[in-house]
């Protein structure tokens, strides 16, 4: 999981659209699982 949240933050770097339309996907994936939305928030 650590990997795939480093591997999302490296796209957001480079395109910044494409990171708005992950966002709404890492909310969703934070639902299923709190520990999950924590490590995207410390990666924010």
């Amino acid at each position: 999981m650590s990997q795939a949240g480093q591997a999302v933050i490296t796209v957001n770097d480079d395109n910044l659209p494409a990171g708005v339309r992950v966002l709404p996907i890492m909310v969703r994936v934070s639902e299923s699982q709190d520990a999950t939305g924590t490590m995207i928030a410390a990666g924010h």
